[in-house]
């Protein structure tokens, strides 16, 4: 990540991932929530499928893994502050 991009995405109040495990954790869990990987979770779990945004027909870990290597993933930070309950 360069340092326009760096400086473009802490305006925005978001954080670019650029560790690959990093991003393969936050991928897994927007697509399957509650599953853990290598457990047997199947298309038919995945949100996007279910959405109909993917055709499916790939080994979830797979999918995800192309996933991570391909895209560019960006975590909004929280504005609530729940450290003080």
């Amino acid at each position: 990540m360069n340092r326009k991009e760096r400086r473009a995405s802490k305006r925005n109040g978001e954080t670019l991932v650029s560790d690959l495990d990093d991003r393969l954790v936050i991928i897994w869990l927007a697509h399957f929530a509650d599953i853990v990987p290598f457990s047997g979770a199947s298309c038919k779990d995945c949100a996007s499928f279910r959405v109909k945004a993917c055709k499916g027909g790939k080994v979830p870990e797979a999918c995800i893994l192309e996933k991570a290597e391909d895209e560019r993933v960006e975590v909004a930070r929280s504005t609530n502050n729940h450290s003080n309950r």
